[in-house]
């Protein structure tokens, strides 16, 4: 007989190899900003199923990170029941949305689509597409050895390392004013890596970022492109993001992994066209969410 139950801090590690080695520490570890939600199932006593979430009480989001079943376990109701779980832990902490992606494929698309369809969920209306680029061939690329890399006076780009409480005290009061929430620098505090990321200065003026994770051994994570209009359209990100990827190159890294939103017509236009030679890799990453009816009951 299996029971379904929400995970404290303590019982996370017993579950921790039912989630990928890569997001272990993750799942182990949370900041102020970001908390780890869970739920598992154990089958006389013995771990076979977890879900996940970080959640973010600021924004009342939470993000399911994994979700699985041991293979022998499976078709038992334990996936649904889990999400059932996992849902009103998240609803009584006052999450208000959550959501879930996944990689699409021919075999497992339609368990997710069946899974959370059943459960109330809806597909969310833009798809992501996902980007592994070889670090090595990025800087073969002859545009990228070419002054389109090159900042206009009054331009710099600074280690995010660097960053002054103070300007993160600015930043941090921009967010959903000059920002999206979504593109937040501060979004993964935890797993940010402070001498991968950069930032670009406009005089002393902050305007953008590129934020980098670690993944693996041999890749790691884009995880924050911003910068202010109307530099957008002036392509000023485009040094930082090569500055950011140039130590990523340095720190050992072969591969660099990054997501762009099927609605960013532009940077998918830009890797299309600009980066193509060096994308070892490409999928499209489908996304289901659920609104909360009352959060905080």
């Amino acid at each position: 007989m299996y029971i379904v139950t929400r995970l404290s801090r303590e019982q996370l590690a017993s579950y921790a190899e039912l989630t990928f080695p890569s997001l272990q520490e993750e799942l182990l570890a949370e900041s102020g900003r970001v908390r780890v939600v869970a739920a598992g199932a154990s089958w006389f006593g013995k771990p076979v199923g977890l879900v996940w979430a970080n959640y973010w009480p600021r924004h009342g989001y939470g993000r399911i990170r994994t979700m699985f079943v041991i293979g022998k376990y499976r078709r038992r109701g334990i996936g649904s029941a889990m999400l059932r779980e996992l849902e009103s832990a998240l609803e009584q902490s006052g999450c208000r949305e959550m959501s879930f992606e996944y990689r699409q494929d021919s075999d497992r698309s339609p368990m997710w689509e069946r899974l959370f369809r059943k459960s109330g969920w809806e597909p969310a209306p833009n798809t992501y597409r996902t980007f592994i680029l070889s670090t090595e061939r990025f800087f073969e690329m002859d545009w990228v050895r070419s002054e389109v890399t090159c900042l206009p006076p009054g331009f710099s780009i600074f280690s995010w390392g660097e960053l002054k409480e103070e300007e993160r005290a600015v930043l941090m009061a921009g967010e959903g004013v000059w920002y999206p929430s979504a593109l937040s620098p501060f979004y993964n505090p935890g797993k940010t890596n402070p001498k991968l990321s950069v930032g670009l200065r406009r005089g002393s003026e902050i305007v953008g970022w590129v934020t980098i994770q670690h993944y693996d051994d041999e890749t790691a994570i884009g995880d924050r492109m911003y910068v202010r209009p109307p530099y957008q359209s002036q392509g000023r990100v485009i040094p930082a993001m090569t500055e950011a990827i140039r130590r990523v190159a340095e720190a050992g890294y072969p591969y660099l992994r990054f997501e762009v939103s099927g609605a960013n017509t532009p940077m998918l236009r830009f890797v299309e066209r600009r980066m193509k030679p060096c994308i070892v890799h490409a999928y499209e990453t489908a996304r289901v969410y659920r609104r909360m009816a009352n959060p905080g009951i």
